[in-house]
């Protein structure tokens, strides 16, 4: 009898946490929040405004233009940098996002696991952004890249689309090159903003020490199928992650036979190029929908 009682609670919980996901106290410990968010198993999904991938529940922004898309449209997946220490909202590339939505274009926000974006809708999982095994930063492991692919699968099941392009910024721009490489033909392009070649000679550069779980692009630049076209938008004042090592990994695409276009912003930092300075981006991604196929 105690049994049905402890099982007959949890359920209460779940079923509450389900039907009111938000309402979990904001000062609620870490453990508390993590157990509500497991607890909601992603029941909501609806491959809209949350995604179930790779065993985590991944908050999405969807951006339709009209009340419902055209048959098999193009695609756009949004994936966002790593964020700064103490933490903030991680939708920032909304406002290039919602620029592209037409009745045949969808652009989708994804949140990775670990982040939460302005409205308060949280991805599980692990960011690993600032401690990953007592290495600081080292935040592109092979699981973290394994889940952002399968939300992006989920999503091409989800909608049928003609063609899929990821679009990321900084460290989503990182995980996207090696998705690219990593998951061949699960997206016929990309536009890579703030984008390096290797995580370890980055890491290296700015004296952050060893990255042994991160994954890297240039090593998965020889799986990338030729017809995929890769974009890298690269501001020249960019100190974070260089427009050195930005046009690295582009001499590395075009040495391999990809179709790769170098769209270098002049005095362009590492965040303006995809906030105010973003005519060069823009254009990378308008160039990029014109190449569907």
């Amino acid at each position: 009898m105690r049994l049905f009682y402890i099982i007959l609670f949890i359920t209460l919980i779940n079923t509450a946490y389900a039907a009111y996901p938000n309402m979990i106290d904001k000062n609620a410990s870490t453990s508390t929040q993590w157990i509500f968010s497991r607890a909601n198993a992603c029941l909501q999904a609806d491959n809209i405004s949350r995604i179930a991938a790779n065993g985590e529940c991944l908050a999405l922004q969807t951006y339709y233009a009209s009340t419902a898309p055209s048959s098999h449209p193009i695609l756009l997946i949004f994936i966002h940098g790593d964020g700064v220490p103490g933490g903030g909202p991680s939708d920032y590339l909304k406002y290039q996002a919602t620029k592209f939505s037409k009745p045949n274009v969808v652009p989708v926000i994804l949140i990775r696991p670990g982040y939460y974006d302005s409205y308060g809708q949280y991805s599980t999982g692990e960011s690993y952004a600032f401690n990953h095994n007592g290495y600081p930063g080292d935040n592109y492991p092979p699981q973290t890249i394994a889940t952002l692919a399968a939300a992006v699968s989920q999503l091409k099941e989800f909608y049928h689309p003609r063609c899929t392009i990821l679009i990321g910024h900084s460290g989503g721009a990182i995980m996207s090159g090696v998705i690219m490489g990593k998951y061949p033909g699960l997206a016929n392009g990309a536009v890579l903003a703030s984008v390096i070649n290797n995580v370890q000679q980055w890491a290296d550069k700015h004296g952050y020490g060893l990255y042994p779980n991160s994954l890297s692009p240039d090593k998965f630049i020889g799986s990338i199928p030729k017809k995929a076209f890769i974009y890298i938008i690269s501001g020249t004042a960019d100190t974070n992650t260089y427009p050195e090592m930005a046009k690295k990994y582009f001499d590395l695409l075009e040495k391999q036979g990809v179709q790769a276009y170098w769209r270098p912003v002049t005095n362009g930092d590492h965040n303006s190029i995809v906030l105010s300075q973003t005519i060069e981006f823009d254009k990378a991604i308008e160039e990029a929908i014109s190449q569907c196929p």
